[in-house]
């Protein structure tokens, strides 16, 4: 129970501390896309239309690692009350001899886990991958259609507009995190509900003894 908490308890904190990047990251990004406009002109609209194709992917990863995340924990929360019901009836279980089989059900129950914090790693080096090359696709992409229309482009003007793109690579890297730890935090908070309900007035929760076997 306190591991449940202390879990919880940082989910809620990472909610705290990365949430509000929600409302400020478009604000960010909102700016730099004027800022680009102004120094650059239309073509920088080039760059722009990069990043905002990325933005689907960028929330469609991070709805899918919310996704095993969740599968993630419910597998977890089994494995932790499964072992605290093979510690509570030890004597019972070295009784029957029933060893072999919780030990495989405990394996059944860490083999799934791993293979969700496994999908977990994948979608987030995914998205790690794809936020570390989208400015330079807009980069690049834009001075291509600045020179083929014929535009001058100094040097002024170019690695201020690269400075632009990487700003809003920080805005797109924090968003779906942002997301992410709220989606996280809303799990948490519903889970610290559900065990606040289950326990008792005096914080006792007991046991029968056909409850743990």
């Amino acid at each position: 129970m306190i591991g449940v908490l202390t879990n919880d308890g940082q989910k809620l904190f990472d909610a705290v501390l990365f949430g509000s990047f929600v409302v400020s990251c478009p604000v960010l990004f909102i700016v730099c896309i004027v800022y680009s406009c102004y120094i650059l002109g239309y073509t920088a609209l080039t760059g722009v239309g990069v990043y905002l194709i990325f933005i689907p992917i960028q929330l469609g990863l991070a709805k899918l690692i919310n996704t095993y995340r969740w599968k993630t924990i419910l597998i977890t929360d089994s494995r932790v009350r499964t072992m605290n019901e093979i510690l509570n009836s030890v004597k019972l279980i070295k009784m029957y001899a029933w060893e072999d089989s919780f030990e495989k059900k405990i394996a059944d129950f860490r083999k799934n886990e791993r293979k969700e914090l496994q999908k977990v790693s994948y979608v987030q080096n995914t998205n790690s991958s794809t936020t570390s090359i989208i400015p330079t696709i807009a980069t690049v992409l834009t001075f291509i259609v600045h020179t083929l229309l014929g535009l001058k482009l100094s040097t002024s003007e170019a690695f201020t507009t690269i400075a632009i793109f990487n700003s809003m690579r920080f805005c797109l890297a924090l968003m779906p995190m942002s997301a992410k730890v709220l989606a996280e935090a809303a799990v948490s908070l519903k889970r610290l509900r559900v065990n606040s309900s289950l326990c008792p007035a005096n914080g006792i929760h007991y046991y029968s003894q056909s409850n743990m076997i």
